[in-house]
C-alpha cells in the first residue's frame, strides 16, 4: 500500500483516512463505555432496578452484587468507579485475571482535587487484594476507598485516609515480605501491612 502510495500521490490522502478512521474508532469506544455505564444508571432488566432513586449504602451494595453476577457469569475481572455519592462514572471489563484503566477514568481522577472516588472490580479467585491493587491506591490518591468483591461473595475494603502513604517502590518490598511470611496469604498480607500503615482495612459477606 505504501509502495502504491507513492506511485500515484495519494500518500496525503491515505494519511487523513486514517486519521479520520482513528478518530472514528475512538469515538466509538467512547459510545460503547457510554452504553456499559448506562447499563447501571438507567438499564433495568437484569441489572439493577432504580438505581438513581436508591440511598448511598443501597448503591454500594447494588454495585457489588451488580459485580459478583456478571464476575460469575463471565468469569472475568471488572471495575466501576463512582463518585462517593454513588454515582457511576465508569464501568470497565478485563480479562480473566486483570482490567485496565480506560481513557474516561483516567480523566474523572485528573478532575478531582481531593479523594472522592471509589472503586470497585471483582476478584474470580476470591482473594483480597495484590500488589497491583494498592499500587493503584497509592498512586492515586483522588480514590478514597478499593472494594474488591470476590466470587466466593467475599467484600473486601481498604481505605488509606490518614494512614501513611508510602512510594510504591517503599511498599513493593514490603508486601512481598509479608506476603512470603504469612506463606501467600493474601488476606492476611493486606491487614498486617494496613495495620503497619495506620489504613481502614475490612472484610464482609461470604465464604473464608
Amino acid at each position: 500500500m505504501t509502495k502504491r502510495a507513492k506511485k500515484y500521490g495519494i500518500q496525503k490522502e491515505i494519511d487523513i483516512a486514517k486519521k479520520i478512521l482513528m478518530e472514528e474508532g475512538f469515538r466509538n469506544r467512547e459510545k460503547l463505555q457510554m452504553k456499559a455505564v448506562q447499563a447501571i444508571r438507567e438499564k433495568t432488566p437484569g441489572y439493577i432496578t432504580n438505581y438513581e432513586n436508591k440511598s448511598r449504602e443501597e448503591k454500594r451494595d447494588a454495585v457489588v452484587d451488580w459485580l459478583l453476577r456478571k464476575g460469575n457469569a463471565s468469569g472475568k475481572e471488572r471495575y466501576v468507579l463512582t463518585d462517593e455519592k454513588g454515582t457511576v462514572l465508569d464501568i470497565v471489563k478485563g480479562k480473566k485475571n486483570s482490567v485496565v484503566f480506560s481513557e474516561r477514568t483516567i480523566n474523572q481522577i485528573a478532575k478531582n482535587k481531593k479523594p472522592a472516588l471509589i472503586l470497585y472490580h471483582n476478584h474470580p479467585g476470591g482473594n483480597s487484594f495484590s500488589e497491583k491493587d494498592i499500587s493503584v491506591l497509592l498512586t492515586n490518591p483522588e480514590i478514597k476507598e478499593m472494594i474488591a468483591v470476590g466470587h466466593n461473595g467475599r467484600v473486601y475494603s481498604l481505605r488509606i485516609g490518614k494512614g501513611k502513604r508510602p512510594t510504591v517502590e517503599a511498599f513493593l518490598p514490603m508486601y512481598k515480605n509479608f506476603y512470603n511470611k504469612y506463606k501467600n496469604q493474601g488476606d492476611k498480607t493486606v491487614k498486617m501491612i494496613a495495620e503497619k500503615y495506620n489504613w481502614t482495612y475490612t472484610i464482609g459477606g461470604g465464604k473464608k
